[in-house]
């Protein structure tokens, strides 16, 4: 992650990363993050909710490992490890479908490493073909935009398969819409791990153009990003 990066989310976030405490000078540069730059908002996103969250969660080590985006943490209880566990696993299935270097919408293309790329970043070594092969929500989400739809897509995939394995009650998404340019998501069952899974989404969306993905809200780091 560039260092400009790197040292914004160490600012900000410092409470929540145990590698606060080991005297990191902002000055110098370094790669504290071993992943890609186009993931600065998903990572983002994870912190500033688990900030909210708890003062007790702290997040060991940030990396891609196989492609996608793997945040390591601690949390002395088990409802915030929950919490925390959705959110982290929510980030990673996201990150194989935002391109790790603009993080607009893409898809896991594999070379001699996998990564997530858009069409526009995508090398030519790579066969790029947008696929769909996410099971279809009983939902419609066209209307969401496509980065959206295909964000909620993979959520509801990953729920059924926690359900599916028993690590996850039943859930039943009673709405799921764009209301006032913004994602919209009625649910009731689950657990903290969904709470998880759902406040990432929720949070990430307003960041995001609902059909790119593309920076929507810079907030205070708009002089970081320039994607």
């Amino acid at each position: 992650m560039y260092h400009t990066l790197e040292n914004w989310i160490i600012t900000q976030y410092s409470p929540a990363l145990e590698i606060s405490d080991k005297g990191i000078n902002l000055s110098e540069s370094h790669e504290i993050f071993s992943c890609p730059s186009g993931w600065f908002l998903i990572v983002n996103s994870v912190l500033e909710l688990i900030i909210d969250v708890s003062s007790e969660v702290w997040v060991t080590q940030i990396e891609e490992e196989n492609g996608s985006l793997l945040i390591t943490y601690t949390a002395p209880s088990s409802e915030d490890c929950d919490y925390v566990f959705g959110l982290c696993d929510m980030a990673k299935l996201i990150s194989q479908t935002a391109c790790e270097i603009c993080g607009q919408q893409g898809q896991m293309l594999q070379n001699d490493n996998l990564a997530a790329r858009c069409s526009v970043h995508n090398e030519l070594s790579f066969n790029y073909e947008e696929t769909d092969s996410f099971k279809k929500p009983p939902f419609n989400v066209n209307k969401l935009g496509k980065r959206w739809g295909q964000m909620i897509s993979t959520l509801y995939e990953r729920v059924l398969a926690l359900k599916n394995d028993g690590s996850m009650p039943d859930v039943k998404f009673n709405q799921v819409i764009k209301e006032n340019g913004e994602l919209c998501i009625d649910y009731c069952g689950g657990n903290e791990v969904t709470h998880g899974m759902v406040d990432l989404l929720l949070l990430y969306s307003l960041k995001i153009d609902a059909d790119t993905g593309q920076v929507r809200r810079r907030d205070n780091y708009e002089d970081l990003l320039n994607l």
